[in-house]
């Protein structure tokens, strides 16, 4: 009777959605290639606007400088899936790749850079500072600085060159793309060993039929889980269609 009463208890609907024990998938770590060419692969994502920010064109005017990529990733909000943002892709020849509903981790590095501006911003408010000016002073420090993984500084990476800020030192600028690629790819493998070695992965065995529920984050006073849907197919190593025709990321599916 209790391996029946256990059978029927896994397939419930209502105790699925409901259960507060169950375990999502924890996803291996995705690396991210590293691009081909400078420029040639964009994260962006969207911050409200500053007083006496320029904004509204912003893309015209960092395009005539740096020209068109090839690909743009952002998440899922509405101001990338206007008509307007998909017809400039297309008339640009620019790839648009979107992240898994509700998985900030897949734009990881726009994320994280949000967090630091943020915070430069908040420690402006606290100091009574321009926020204009403390942007502008964040973001030429950031490019003048080393980053942690690829060791070069961002203008470096960009344009080949270091800028001039006031603590610069003379340095002669030396070729940096295979010393760049091989510390990017000792990083990710640190990164990645650590990640996986810190959860409990639980195996990415979902086939095509399987039913998994979907997690709900943004809904109050609602079930954690949604009702059951089928996979539909396999995206990446993690990501699945459903057939109601979105598109999860195993992390946030049970």
């Amino acid at each position: 009777m209790d391996a029946h009463i256990e059978s029927y208890i896994r397939n419930c609907s209502v105790c699925r959605q409901m259960d507060k024990t169950v375990m999502p998938f924890h996803t291996p770590l995705q690396l991210v290639p590293f691009p081909s060419a400078a420029w040639d692969k964009l994260g962006v994502d969207i911050m409200e606007p500053l007083q006496g920010m320029p904004y509204g064109h912003r893309f015209a005017e960092i395009f005539s400088r740096e020209g068109y990529p090839s690909e743009i990733v952002t998440d899922n909000g509405k101001q990338f899936a206007s008509y307007e943002f998909k017809r400039f892709l297309e008339e640009h020849a620019i790839r648009h790749s979107k992240t898994s509903l509700y998985y900030p981790q897949a734009n990881g590095e726009v994320e994280r850079f949000n967090r630091t501006i943020k915070n430069a911003l908040q420690a402006a408010q606290i100091g009574q500072h321009s926020k204009l000016r403390t942007v502008k002073q964040f973001l030429m420090n950031y490019r003048a600085t080393p980053h942690c993984v690829t060791g070069a500084t961002p203008s470096l990476l960009l344009h080949g060159r270091t800028l001039r800020t006031k603590l610069h030192a003379t340095v002669t600028p030396k070729p940096i793309d295979q010393a760049v690629r091989a510390r990017v790819r000792r990083k990710q493998d640190y990164m990645s060993r650590y990640s996986d070695g810190r959860r409990k992965l639980r195996p990415l065995n979902l086939v095509h039929g399987d039913m998994v529920c979907t997690r709900q984050l943004s809904a109050l006073n609602k079930p954690r889980y949604s009702q059951p849907f089928a996979v539909h197919r396999q995206l990446g190593k993690a990501t699945y269609l459903l057939s109601n025709g979105r598109v999860w990321n195993a992390a946030n599916l049970s």
